[in-house]
């Protein structure tokens, strides 16, 4: 039968986030396999997803925040969309274009990345950044989160 397999699609503008959308699939493969069916899958997926629109629209650098920190996938998993256990993929769509800055792992087996790595610059450890991320940002993401 497969495994659960799910493409999402973030929808909205430059500076704010919409609607979530997403494409289900049940196949079988290793977690290389199923993010790499998914990932071939996008340029079609993206067109005619099953979209979950927000209460409102959320900043998009708070969007940012909610999804590294996994708020935006947890949402998924408590509204029945997904397990959580789910392989997934997130695409953003900006102005009806993807839209792929970056590829971010976040296979369980990787681990959390390392402060020294994250921080530490040629001038010394961004203490200031550090304060930024994991106290200011938490507290919009929380002041965010409940508008979701």
């Amino acid at each position: 039968m497969g495994e659960r397999i799910f493409n999402l699609f973030v929808y909205g503008n430059e500076t704010h986030v919409h609607s979530i959308g997403y494409r289900e699939y049940r196949k079988e493969g290793s977690y290389d396999d199923l993010t790499t069916y998914l990932r071939s899958r996008v340029d079609c997926d993206y067109k005619d997803p099953k979209v979950t629109p927000m209460d409102h629209p959320i900043e998009r650098e708070v969007f940012y925040a909610m999804e590294r920190l996994g708020a935006v996938t947890d949402k998924l998993i408590t509204d029945g969309i997904m397990g959580d256990d789910a392989v997934f993929c997130i695409t953003h769509v900006v102005d009806g274009k993807v839209r792929i800055d970056e590829t971010v792992e976040t296979n369980p087996s990787l681990g959390l990345p390392d402060y020294l790595d994250t921080y530490m610059t040629a001038e010394g450890f961004n203490f200031p950044q550090l304060i930024e991320d994991d106290y200011f940002s938490a507290i919009k993401i929380l002041q965010y989160f409940g508008q979701f």
